[in-house]
């Protein structure tokens, strides 16, 4: 009798065994076939990335038009594109309410604009109050960024005038074209920003970054697109619903154009 139990016991162990093995050997298929899938996925997505940048124009091919500037991108250097190392936009000590502080010249980043700065230009402040600049006077302006991760609006101040703007948001031509200002921690929706400078909302919407790569953005991207402010002072965009890229995130923009033709599917 204590033969049979035991035998019957021994059955059970190695029925025991076989069972457990083979949950773990059916966990280690299902794991692979998992990793099998996004490695898959991942490749796919590689593949419609490097796809499109196939289509890309090259910067200097591309049509040009009125542009949405994005000020601190404009001023701060990351990688070779607009600037180089050696070209790079560079701070002055300017004094200023009673200090010396670091600041850099506004020709930078209105040079980038496609009609510059050649009549007054209405500017906005963070409390929503705006005010006409002349355009001598505001070609004159540095551009005081201060603590970057700090997230505090810039100033712009004329050394020469002694004008200065506190809080600055951003800055509209009479051409329509904007210099805007996105600070560290701040969330900007693509729509709300078009909608906020007037700007047609049902375009489509190129968006260019400091090394050159860009993106068109058509209204329904715009819609579900963000512009993030970083610690850094970095200005990058997140575009979730693009489809023919691996991600929809784009590290230091420089600017939205308002002209674009895209061969992206």
């Amino acid at each position: 009798m204590k033969k049979n139990v035991l035998k019957l016991t021994v059955a059970l162990v190695s029925a025991i065994s076989i069972l457990a093995a083979c949950g773990q050997n059916n966990a280690v298929v299902e794991n692979t076939v998992k990793e099998e899938v996004t490695e898959a996925k991942a490749e796919e997505s590689t593949q419609k990335e490097t796809k499109y940048k196939d289509t890309l124009l090259p910067f200097d091919q591309l049509e040009k038009g009125k542009k949405l500037l994005f000020l601190q991108n404009t001023l701060t250097y990351s990688r070779d594109g607009f600037y180089t190392e050696s070209t790079a936009p560079k701070s002055e000590k300017i004094d200023f309410d009673g200090e010396q502080v670091d600041a850099y010249k506004i020709t930078y980043t209105t040079a980038l604009l496609l009609d510059g700065v050649k009549d007054a230009v209405d500017v906005y402040l963070t409390d929503g109050s705006s005010s006409k600049v002349e355009a001598d006077d505001f070609n004159g302006m540095y551009v005081v960024l201060g603590n970057l991760e700090e997230g505090n609006p810039p100033t712009l101040y004329n050394p020469t005038t002694n004008t200065t703007i506190k809080d600055f948001k951003y800055a509209k031509t009479t051409s329509n074209e904007i210099i805007y200002s996105i600070v560290s921690e701040q969330e900007v929706n693509i729509l709300s920003l078009l909608n906020e400078v007037a700007w047609d909302n049902t375009k489509t919407y190129r968006l260019m970054a400091t090394d050159y790569f860009y993106i068109p953005v058509d209204p329904a991207n715009a819609k579900t697109g963000m512009l993030l402010g970083t610690l850094s002072g970095a200005i990058n965009a997140n575009l979730p619903d693009i489809t023919f890229m691996k991600s929809g995130k784009i590290n230091d923009i420089m600017y939205l154009e308002d002209t674009v033709t895209s061969s992206a599917n």
